[in-house]
């Protein structure tokens, strides 16, 4: 009990007692949909690629504090548009062998030669976050018809990774509100069909920089995860948040810092950043987390004494998970292969939508 004080205490001075935990690092400025709940939804102010150099620096910074968590190749983005992501792929496990390489991608632009070599990379965790199963409710919520192409990459993913299992691969849905139009079968093929190791599914509102509906929370909402994650911008900015594509919660600059990592995270402008939070004077109060639907997001009530008040916020989570053996991923591979024939791409979107008709037959039967 006195450790939990103790340590709530040290935060509400804005200080993290772990350092960061992950790292985002924005490779590209770039995506190949505009999803509405993207934090990047108007992809403004466009950076463009980072150099090589500014990568590379901060891969060096992190080696010097003996980096050992979760490295996301990816921040709101669509990592496979860089070039040279498999490359940094590779040169960040030679440097920080001990991270845990982490990709997101739409599966838009991906091929059959980069399939391969996503699945030989030395990667901990690839996903794709699936927001619908047919081409209507993908384009409303992405906007761009790029759900055919994405599907089929998947599928292709999917045969090639079942036989091989070089690491835990996940399918994301969030709740959406075109999604929730199909949602009773986007859960049945992701839980039941497809042959991936981790299926989540959970409810999420738009993100706090999203230009969409805003889903303004209490004033005595923070958010824990800019006491633990860290995010580079493709010019080398730092933030402690996340999804902060605007800089709001800006730290700093790669190039500026003359401290460890550490110590730049623990700075006093990014105390300042974070007792912001709980101040009860707006003018002077950090809004962003007011935005964020990130499950991060907790109570203050919370925060102080460790027990929700409110068990019925319609900003808690309720997260559906599912974890499949390797055993369990080859058997699934069986009946997809029967379902998506190889040599039958073409196929494929009928094969999906004569699932669909067999499921809400005996769904609503």
């Amino acid at each position: 009990m006195l450790k939990f004080f103790k340590e709530r205490l040290t935060k509400l001075q804005g200080k993290s007692t772990c350092g960061f935990t992950h790292v985002l690092i924005e490779t590209i400025d770039a995506c190949t949909n505009n999803c509405y709940m993207c934090p990047n939804y108007d992809k403004t102010p466009t950076r463009g690629v980072m150099s090589d150099e500014t990568f590379e620096l901060i891969i060096s910074k992190l080696k010097e504090v003996s980096f050992s968590g979760e490295l996301h190749l990816y921040a709101q983005n669509e990592p496979f548009i860089d070039k040279k992501i498999i490359d940094k792929i590779y040169y960040a496990n030679q440097e920080l062998p001990n991270s845990k390489i982490v990709l997101i991608s739409n599966f838009t632009i991906l091929n059959d030669d980069l399939i391969d070599k996503i699945l030989d990379a030395p990667i901990y965790n690839f996903s794709c976050s699936l927001y619908a199963l047919d081409k209507e409710n993908y384009l409303e919520i992405c906007k761009k018809d790029n759900f055919e192409k994405s599907f089929i990459n998947q599928v292709k993913f999917l045969k090639k990774y079942a036989l091989k299992i070089p690491y835990s691969y996940a399918n994301y849905i969030i709740h959406t509100p075109a999604a929730m139009k199909d949602m009773d079968f986007i859960t049945n093929y992701i839980f039941n069909i497809a042959p991936l190791s981790f299926a989540q599914e959970g409810k999420v509102a738009p993100i706090f920089s999203s230009v969409h509906d805003k889903l303004k929370q209490s004033n005595l909402y923070y958010s824990d995860c800019v006491y633990t994650r860290l995010r580079f911008s493709e010019n080398g900015d730092m933030s402690s948040c996340p999804c902060d594509i605007k800089g709001i919660l800006n730290i700093g600059n790669i190039y500026d810092i003359n401290v460890s990592l550490l110590d730049a995270y623990n700075s006093k402008k990014a105390r300042e950043l974070r007792k912001r939070m709980f101040s009860f004077d707006t003018k002077n109060r950090q809004n962003a987390c007011q935005y964020c639907a990130f499950r991060r997001s907790e109570n203050i009530f919370e925060f102080l004494f460790g027990k929700k008040i409110n068990e019925n916020d319609k900003y808690n989570h309720k997260l559906r998970t599912q974890r499949n053996s390797n055993e369990q991923i080859q058997n699934k591979l069986t009946k997809f292969n029967e379902i998506f024939k190889d040599g039958e791409e073409d196929k494929w979107l009928g094969a999906l939508e004569n699932l669909r008709k067999e499921f809400y037959a005996k769904h609503n039967a």
